[in-house]
């Protein structure tokens, strides 16, 4: 097992931006901060699907962002995604087991697209080193400074993250929702 994928991107705005919303869509459960701040208090999102045939992605309102430099950083665990303990519905043998992965964008409130993923993304694995749906987490303080290195949009050697494609060839997207608390 692979600690969870820590995906960062850093942007800049000329001007304020008044409103902004984001969409994202975590193959596996994402927590996800706008400058350091959860852009919501709902846990396990999206909600676990048959992910094969359908991906649910969730739509947040920002609020506004001021002129200047931001950053926008979603840490992804495995969920039912990529399930690593087995389970009496045996979803460790699913047909789409595979690694978290994250498609999200951040745009104004006319449709522009702000920021969205792209090959600029940082990826490293970050201090949640143990995710399962039914088994909890397991989380690394120690690990904190590697998941927040800056600089290099290259994850060092020991945390190489490629870029994978799915095994779904065309799936269905449909927001869905999220557990709070």
């Amino acid at each position: 097992e692979r600690p969870a994928p820590v995906f960062r991107r850093r942007f800049a705005l000329e001007a304020e931006v008044p409103s902004v919303r984001l969409r994202i869509c975590g193959l596996g459960f994402f927590h996800a901060r706008l400058d350091g701040r959860d852009v919501s208090d709902a846990e396990l999102c999206p909600t676990p699907t048959k992910y094969d045939s359908l991906w649910r992605y969730r739509t947040f309102s920002l609020g506004s962002l001021a002129a200047g430099e931001h950053e926008f950083v979603v840490e992804v665990g495995n969920g039912l995604y990529f399930p690593v303990t087995p389970d009496s519905w045996h979803f460790d043998k699913a047909s789409w087991l595979d690694y978290p992965k994250l498609i999200a964008e951040i745009a104004d409130g006319t449709g522009r697209v702000l920021v969205g993923t792209d090959r600029s993304w940082q990826v490293r694995y970050g201090p949640t080193v143990h995710t399962a749906f039914r088994g909890g987490e397991t989380y690394d303080a120690r690990r904190e400074a590697v998941a927040c290195a800056v600089g290099t949009t290259s994850p060092p050697a020991e945390n190489k993250l490629r870029r994978v494609k799915t095994r779904v060839r065309t799936p269905h997207f449909r927001n869905g929702p999220c557990v709070r608390p």
